[in-house]
């Protein structure tokens, strides 16, 4: 072979090994090219994700307005002072027929779970079936309550007395 010959290959060599890095780096470069963009897509598949629920949860939140005044009613308002309820406890009193007066009101926590509730204890005056609607009444107040204590105790032939103590659920919002 002549030296002409042998340079050429040699060139061509050179060439070919060249090319072949120059396409190997490319090869390389593409594929972490693409490395990145599927992490890209992928977090902007999670940032559309998360969009979607803020705007699912912005959705239920506006129509939802109604059916959370409804149960927000159910409890009693950590800054209030609960005289409404008492008002309307004793506004129902004399439509159930019974004599009612309010001993005490106090305001009570739940050592079980921090809850606070007010817990009002009535003496009620009436006949034993009145009484006993009473105390139905009060176990259906619209509101989370419940009735701890009922005692009662006859103070003459057809008049009972009873000692009622309810409690009523204070919803606090800095919780």
């Amino acid at each position: 072979m002549s030296t002409a010959t042998k340079k050429v290959i040699i060139a061509a060599l050179v060439f070919l090994l060249a090319t072949a890095a120059l396409f190997g780096f490319m090869v390389y470069q593409v594929i972490g090219q693409g490395a990145l963009l599927t992490q890209q897509i992928d977090a902007l598949n999670k940032e559309q994700e998360q969009g979607n629920s803020y705007n699912q949860l912005l959705k239920l939140a506006e129509e939802s307005v109604a059916e959370r005044a409804l149960l927000k009613s159910y409890f009693l308002d950590s800054n209030g002072n609960g005289i409404d309820l008492l008002n309307s406890i004793e506004a129902a009193a004399p439509q159930a027929g019974v004599s009612l007066q309010t001993e005490s009101v106090q305001l009570i926590i739940d050592e079980a779970d921090d809850s606070q509730w007010i817990q009002a204890t009535f003496s009620v005056t009436a006949n034993r079936q009145r009484v006993h609607d009473f105390v139905k009444v009060l176990e259906t107040l619209p509101h989370v309550s419940r009735v701890t204590s009922v005692a009662l105790t006859s103070s003459a032939p057809a008049v009972w007395d009873a000692s009622i103590v309810i409690q009523v659920r204070v919803l606090d919002y800095d919780k």
